[in-house]
């Protein structure tokens, strides 16, 4: 971790499957590492803020979501980071493992591509659901069921 451009932050099992990624992204060269907090409250803010300093971008991979502002390790991080000179420019929000679902090594694979990228071109992307193109198509059938039940119950103009 301490040669790490990048940094996966996240907390419980699923960190086993970071720790798996980390070391496949290394295989390619990439300067990647994992940090494990093993506590929410009290966070141990100094401690996180000294690992996390002068990194060219960090993903912070959550199994909650904190409504509006992405997950909550995510949204402690980016409060104990505010306005720190040595504070990574990138602190991208990504949400997985929700309802069991498992965290892929590709998954990783794919956000550390886009920190990489927010890194490169200065833009930190939204906070994002990690979930599958066949999930991605229920959800949108989903959006689309509810549209239709609003509008027969006069909720929208539309």
């Amino acid at each position: 971790t301490d040669d790490a451009d990048y940094l996966f932050v996240m907390m419980g099992s699923f960190a086993t499957k970071a720790r798996e990624a980390v070391d496949r992204l290394r295989e390619e060269g990439w300067a990647v590492g994992l940090v494990r907090p093993r506590l929410l409250r009290p966070l141990p803010a100094a401690h996180l803020q000294l690992l996390l300093a002068n990194r060219k971008g960090v993903a912070v991979i959550d199994q909650n979501i904190s409504m509006g502002m992405g997950g909550v390790l995510h949204s402690e991080l980016a409060s104990v980071l505010y306005g720190r000179n040595d504070a990574p420019p990138v602190l991208a929000s990504f949400i997985g493992g929700l309802g069991g679902r498992d965290i892929s090594t590709e998954e990783f694979f794919e956000m550390a591509e886009m920190v990489r990228q927010a890194a490169d071109t200065g833009v930190t992307p939204p906070p994002r659901l990690l979930y599958t193109k066949t999930e991605l198509r229920e959800v949108r059938k989903l959006q689309v069921i509810a549209q239709v039940e609003r509008q027969q119950l006069g909720e929208t103009d539309d």
